[in-house]
């Protein structure tokens, strides 16, 4: 029987909140984000994400996570790593 996940408690996947009617980012204060605040931000959040995946492959190496439980994991990342790449490419217009 595979083991079952652990528990992961994740915040929401940025700080970063975009206002479709500005065409904008704003910080959880409701103000503006410059684009270069974005960018920085978007890097940290894909910086978090890699090693998080890079955790996750030493688990499965050492046999504290199975193959499926690495798999589930990894998909979850690489969502958040997509979502990343489509703030990054919005910041920049």
């Amino acid at each position: 029987m595979p083991k079952s996940l652990p528990q992961v408690v994740r915040v929401p996947y940025s700080v970063l909140v975009y206002d479709k009617r500005a065409a904008r980012y704003r910080a959880p204060s409701g103000r503006f984000l410059d684009p270069r605040t974005v960018r920085l931000t978007v890097e940290a959040d894909i910086d978090a994400t890699k090693a998080r995946m890079e955790s996750h492959a030493s688990r499965v190496q050492s046999g504290q996570l199975d193959v499926r439980e690495w798999r589930d994991l990894q998909a979850r990342e690489v969502k958040h790593l997509h979502l990343a790449n489509v703030a990054a490419i919005a910041s920049q217009s």
